[in-house]
């Protein structure tokens, strides 16, 4: 399914990483202003680019998935983080990931 001469498949890759750009300079910025319901909604948004893109490196969901994840340590919020954390997991394919690792061992714990 690759896109012909004229149908705008160009166009579209362009605004889906047009609008991931926009969502991950906003998630960062309300992570550094330690807005986390705010980062974690563009974070989210961010992911939802990457679903709907015909092709995006598995790095940016990774980098989306970890921001997430780290809003969701701060606000206590360990379903969500242990989510993330899984997925981040199955994206590197089998290798090894410490902070994944840790994140699910955190959440393991009790309160």
């Amino acid at each position: 399914d690759e896109p012909h001469d004229g149908d705008g498949g160009d166009e579209d890759e362009e605004s889906q990483v047009s609008a991931l750009h926009r969502h991950l300079d906003w998630a960062e910025q309300n992570a550094n202003r330690r807005c986390w319901n705010m980062a974690v909604d563009a974070y989210s948004k961010a992911l939802e680019v990457c679903e709907s893109a015909r092709s995006m490196d598995v790095e940016v969901e990774q980098g989306i998935l970890r921001g997430r994840a780290a809003c969701w340590r701060q606000l206590g919020r360990n379903e969500e983080l242990r989510a993330d954390a899984e997925r981040l997991l199955v994206l590197c394919d089998g290798g090894r990931d410490d902070e994944a690792e840790e994140w699910l061992a955190q959440t393991s714990l009790p309160p």
